[in-house]
């Protein structure tokens, strides 16, 4: 069939096993294939079904599309729906504007060059999709125009090409992984969660870009980098551990780490970790500390970043630096400190404590040390700060000591 616009509309199944082509190469010729009350298939030949060089090749039918074998289409437009039924579609070239609506069913895309995405809705939406795009070197979205979804599951994959993504919902990453190659990245751009698991992991660099999650037990293989407004979340509604290359966090960056336990791990009992295989920068980013029930107790220690590189961490999340001491850790009456050269010298570790001394001023303006765990001797410091101001007061030996006004200033001596 062929003309400026086909249309094809039919009451029942409608099967292609020729060719429906536009005439013209122009936005406003269109191929438009119906079936009111059924699927649309393919009839099993070599042939590509529907070729449009510059219109929309505009496919519907309740029942789905490709139910057997992927409609084949050549054009840079496509538009395919389906009432929550599956939608196969292999697209010979790239596209420029992409609507995939399976509802309830899934989506199973395969085009032959980059799909650019200029039209910056939703592209596609159903239960599970795949994508794949086997040219070397064309990209899955673009910087200015990521592959938006709303979806339950993805899987991607593309030959040495970065991928842009983006959601507004949560969605799992599938068995069979987002795929770009070792040297390119898969970058999540913005809204909403990508939730690795334990087979649906990242195979390449991952760069996530402000408002988006990064989360779940799986792994990305490759290095990560963060952009202001990004968050890092091991685990999915429970405990869990993630497991990345070098990582940076950037400065406006939130790292969550919820604790329901002593031990990192998987799921209730346990609390969250972020493993890496490389290095770890952290450029004042945010740490927020949760728990999930669990009351911290006197002797605990949660390494909440195991760093995998040989080098030290590189700097510290904003508003604690090294030693610093949180006391009430989580609701408990213990003291939290956090230390940036723990585990074998280069983990993150929160260590929780129980006081040791206490340092306080009386009513009477005495300053007041005492030793409240008579099993233990205090060597304590005291000092002047630089401007001569306060005296300060420290353990050099302990670093388990509390002191209750280790700064105190002159004028209340």
């Amino acid at each position: 069939l062929r003309a400026d616009t086909p249309t094809l509309t039919a009451d029942s199944t409608i099967t292609l096993g020729g060719l429906l082509t536009t005439f013209s190469n122009t936005l406003t010729n269109a191929i438009a294939v119906t079936s009111n009350n059924r699927a649309i298939v393919d009839g099993g030949d070599s042939h590509v079904d529907a070729v449009a060089a510059a219109g929309i090749i505009a496919l519907s039918a309740p029942s789905g599309i490709g139910t057997a074998n992927a409609i084949e289409t050549t054009g840079t437009r496509l538009s395919a729906s389906s009432n929550n039924n599956d939608i196969r579609v292999t697209e010979t070239d790239g596209i420029v504007a992409l609507f995939l609506s399976a509802g309830t069913g899934d989506v199973f895309l395969t085009a032959g060059g980059a799909i650019t995405d200029t039209d910056g809705s939703t592209d596609i939406t159903a239960d599970d999709a795949s994508i794949t795009i086997s040219t070397a070197g064309a990209a899955l979205g673009t910087s200015s125009n990521a592959v938006d979804v709303l979806l339950s599951t993805l899987v991607t994959s593309t030959n040495a090409a970065d991928q842009y993504l983006s959601t507004s919902t949560t969605v799992t990453i599938g068995n069979g992984d987002l795929s770009s190659g070792a040297a390119n990245t898969v970058h999540l751009v913005s809204g909403g969660w990508f939730t690795t698991s334990t087979g649906g992991d990242i195979n390449g660099k991952a760069e996530v870009q402000g408002a988006a999650v990064l989360a779940g037990n799986g792994t990305v293989t490759g290095s990560v980098s963060t952009v202001s407004g990004a968050i890092i979340d091991p685990g999915i509604s429970t405990a869990g551990v993630l497991t990345t290359g070098p990582i940076d966090f950037a400065s406006g960056v939130t790292f969550n780490v919820e604790i329901d336990g002593n031990s990192p791990g998987i799921g209730a009992g346990f609390h969250d970790q972020l493993v890496t295989t490389g290095n770890v920068t952290i450029n004042s980013a945010t740490v927020t500390l949760t728990t999930l029930g669990y009351t911290p107790q006197d002797g605990d220690s949660y390494k909440i970043i195991n760093n995998g590189g040989a080098g030290a961490v590189s700097g510290t999340f904003s508003g604690y630096p090294q030693g610093q001491i949180t006391p009430n850790f989580l609701g408990s009456p213990y003291f939290m400190r956090i230390d940036y050269a723990g585990g074998d010298g280069n983990d993150v570790v929160l260590e929780i404590f129980s006081a040791d001394t206490s340092v306080d001023i009386d009513g009477s303006g005495n300053l007041v040390i005492t030793d409240i765990n008579t099993t233990t001797n205090d060597a304590l410091t005291i000092s002047l700060n630089a401007a001569g101001t306060h005296y300060i007061i420290t353990d050099p030996d302990r670093k388990s000591t509390r002191l209750n006004s280790s700064h105190i200033p002159l004028s209340r001596m």
